[in-house]
């Protein structure tokens, strides 16, 4: 089956189940649950497959804090919460699977500290 003639069955169902009057909404939530944990198991089993290990993925969460103790951040302010806030944007997209996650905790530093005007040491300390 491919996805276009599964997302054409989907839509049907939807729309049968929008015509039942009783009780339609919670249905609907359950149904759209359940695809919605479908399609994401597809997809880990289409990843899988293809050869992509889940597990050696790693998230700038902890370079980033090793990073910050080395600068001090307490003297810094906002700059941690702000480079944390631009790794949460960064994990949305395919940033954490092109680039090695010491790099990306060491730009979203850089780019925060330019945001807020604050200036790092220079290379060498991260």
């Amino acid at each position: 089956m491919t996805l276009f003639s599964w997302g054409y069955e989907i839509g049907e169902k939807f729309e049968s189940s929008q015509k039942s009057s009783n009780g339609g909404s919670i249905r609907q939530r359950k149904f759209f649950r359940k695809q919605k944990d479908l399609i994401l198991l597809g997809e880990r089993l289409v990843m899988q497959t293809i050869g992509f290990e889940f597990d050696r993925i790693k998230l700038p969460f902890d370079p980033l804090a090793s990073a910050l103790k080395r600068l001090n951040c307490s003297s810094f302010g906002d700059l941690g919460m702000l480079a944390k806030s631009l790794i949460d944007e960064c994990i949305q997209t395919t940033l954490c699977l092109e680039f090695k996650s010491h790099c990306i905790a060491t730009g979203s530093i850089a780019v925060a500290a330019e945001i807020l005007k604050v200036q790092i040491p220079s290379i060498g300390v991260l």
